[in-house]
This record gives C-alpha cells, structure tokens and sequence, in this order.
C-alpha cells in the first residue's frame, strides 16, 4: 500500500456517536491479518478448495468488513448473520400472521 497512514474510516469508539476515532489503511490492513491469523489458530489452516465456512454474528460495524477480508485471506466462507434481519423476519410473521 502506497499509504498506510491515509484515512479508511471514522468508526465509533464507544455507543457516544460523537466519540469517533480514525482508521488508517495501515491499521485496517493489521486487522484483517490479525484476524486471518486468528482464524486460522483457531480453526485450522484451510486446504479445502470449497472455502469450508464460518459464521459470525456482531454488530454492524467495521468488523464486518475485516472478518470478510480475513475469510478471503484464509480461503474460508464467512456467513454474516444479522440480529436485525431476525427481528424484521419475526416482525413479518406477526404481520402476517404465521405461526
């Protein structure tokens, strides 16, 4: 990367919206190896040429991104679940009354 120290993103500290920090490129790159490294401590090392998957259930942040990359990084799949789609599913079977 030509620039590591250039801005990637400006991402919440804490749950104050006003409480921001920034993200290089340089960092955000550290993080994906840090977590493709973590996966494959704790998964195994991936030979499988079908990409064996994972899933993972968080907030929607910036680490959606970096678990994706590092899936990629470690020739996995990563199912990205979502609290929200569950609460929007649970809300479509009440309206539409289905049990």
């Amino acid at each position: 990367m030509d620039e590591p120290n250039k801005l990637y993103a400006l991402t919440p500290r804490s749950n104050d919206a006003k409480d921001l920090v920034d993200i290089t490129y340089g960092q955000f790159a550290n993080a994906i190896n840090a977590v493709a490294w973590w996966l494959d401590e704790e998964l195994g090392p991936s030979t499988d040429v079908n990409f064996p998957s994972f899933a993972y259930l968080g907030p929607k942040d910036l680490q959606y991104t970096i678990i994706a990359m590092a899936a990629l990084k470690v020739r996995r799949r990563v199912i990205l679940c979502s609290l929200f789609i569950q609460y929007q599913y649970k809300s479509l079977v009440r309206h539409l009354q289905l049990r």
